[in-house]
């Protein structure tokens, strides 16, 4: 998670493929996607956030074990996130407030492959603010 929200901080100078390692199928493309998109508009994120992650479902006796996090974060109270644009005029602008407000669900989906858990799938639900 350090590398990651490194990576969202300067998303330009740390290439997508460094977390491809850890994903799979869905979870690979959409992250690769929409990291190159980030890195290409001029996005990043500085500061962190604090994950509260809980098990939603686990499946360690299958043949390819998997599990199913959620995760409900909160800003770190000393360097919240903070979302940057660079405009076209090239000044650094901080985003505008999403509507409904931070945080949002994650749901993760992660299998077993080769001794090393994977992600499968990732997704956030930015129509309602999540509570833990």
């Amino acid at each position: 998670m350090d590398l990651y929200w490194k990576a969202q901080a300067d998303p330009k100078n740390i290439p997508a493929s460094t977390f491809t390692k850890y994903m799979t199928g869905g979870a690979k493309v959409l992250l690769e996607g929409s990291y190159n998109e980030t890195a290409k508009g001029g996005d990043s994120i500085k500061g962190h956030q604090i994950s509260r992650v809980r098990v939603a479902e686990k499946h360690l006796s299958e043949t390819a074990p998997w599990v199913q996090l959620v995760d409900c974060p909160t800003q770190d109270p000393d360097d919240p996130q903070t979302g940057f644009h660079v405009d076209a005029n090239g000044d650094v602008v901080a985003n505008k407030p999403h509507d409904p407000p931070y945080p949002y669900a994650a749901t993760v989906k992660m299998f077993l492959l080769n001794g090393v858990w994977t992600v499968a799938s990732f997704e956030t639900d930015f129509t309602r603010t999540c509570s833990p």
